[in-house]
């Protein structure tokens, strides 16, 4: 009998591994948190286990057909090749990759357990369901310095998003997730996997050859509106089809409103490296910081003392709001009919007091 949803179990040995417990679970795989039994390290182990492909007889990973068989040895390549990419920097910023072996029928590699939170995680518990332009800035220059080790190499992380941010408790960023990852100069670019909102148009075309450096400023310029802001942005087919048929970017308001509150560069910054085209958007990690560099001092703050602020310890301390997500819809919206209500001057009355009793329902 295959169990499609079963895990291995608390007390299972991995190679000299032992599995404490599972520490998540999506489609594509399963981490587990364990013991190296060789010097009692704590370690996550991730497994290759793509629940369409596979389930498990026992310990053993099997595909559920033939034709789920060819998918599997296709998906186990790149799960392969995501390690065999991390295995090639020792950079601060970029999870480091202890080992990577083949065992129970499926791949499985290695990394240090970390303490901390995603950035998304980090976000979700701050007071207003975002983050202060000081807040970003302690993470964003550690995470460009890991976006230049891996694109000097010639590799794409293809997913950047604040899942894939990890906040360690000493605040240092870490970039983890691999699995998009591809190298450019070895000519492996196909699409496998994007997160929608944070995937530049690009990476929704067939293939994969208008893909570079810009493709992950992209994905970073949407984790930094993501952060600001407390939302995603819309997926970029749909700003760009907005955009080339005549109408306004839905961004736009957005970054009308934070040019306001944050350094107007940076907001600047965060716009083209937002442009859905691709000649007119941020093309590398140089220019980016080329023009963060431009910022004056006091918008920067020092980086934390070695051992103290500690961005994590201070968002568990918050009380979580339950916020909701619709802002931006409602934003697009109301720009598309605003030609109605603005008629007269009662149509004006009508709006605001709409938008104070949406206000209200949603606070209160």
């Amino acid at each position: 009998m295959t169990d499609v949803n079963s895990s291995l179990p608390p007390g299972f040995t991995l190679d000299h591994y032992w599995i404490e417990s599972v520490l998540g679970q999506g489609g594509n795989g399963l981490t587990y948190r364990a013991v190296d039994q060789r010097g009692g390290q704590k370690v996550v182990i991730k497994e290759h286990f793509p629940s369409d492909q596979v389930g498990r007889v026992g310990t053993e990973v099997r595909p559920l057909s033939v034709e789920a068989d060819q998918a599997f040895r296709l998906s186990l390549t790149f799960f392969l090749k995501e390690a065999q990419t991390l295995s090639r920097f020792n950079q601060a910023n970029i999870v480091p990759i202890i080992n990577f072996f083949q065992a129970q029928g499926t791949a499985y590699f290695v990394m240090p357990f970390l303490e901390g939170m995603t950035l998304a995680d980090l976000v979700a518990l701050s007071p207003q369901g975002r983050q202060t332009e000081k807040e970003v800035w302690l993470w964003l220059s550690p995470i460009l310095a890991g976006l230049k080790a891996i694109h000097s190499k010639g590799i794409l992380h293809r997913d950047l998003t604040p899942s894939n941010i990890f906040i360690q408790t000493d605040s240092n960023p870490v970039l983890i997730d691999f699995g998009s990852a591809g190298n450019i100069l070895a000519g492996e670019k196909g699409n496998f996997f994007l997160t929608p909102g944070f995937a530049p148009p690009e990476q929704y075309e067939k293939t994969a050859d208008a893909q570079g450096p810009w493709t992950d400023i992209y994905s970073l310029g949407a984790v930094l509106f993501f952060c600001l802001t407390g939302f995603e942005p819309p997926k970029s087919v749909d700003r760009l089809l907005r955009i080339t048929s005549g109408q306004p970017d839905p961004l736009a308001a957005f970054f009308a409103d934070l040019i306001t509150s944050c350094n107007p560069q940076l907001i600047w910054t965060i716009q083209r490296s937002l442009e859905p085209t691709i000649q007119d958007r941020i093309q590398g990690v140089a220019e980016m910081e080329a023009r963060l560099k431009t910022l004056s001092p006091a918008a920067r703050p020092a980086p934390p003392a070695k051992g103290g602020t500690i961005l994590v310890k201070a968002a568990q301390s918050r009380p979580r709001l339950n916020l909701t997500g619709y802002w931006l819809e409602l934003v697009s919206f109301f720009r598309d009919i605003k030609s109605f209500l603005f008629k007269d001057k009662t149509s004006i009355v009508i709006f605001i007091v709409l938008i104070i009793l949406i206000a209200f329902l949603i606070y209160s």
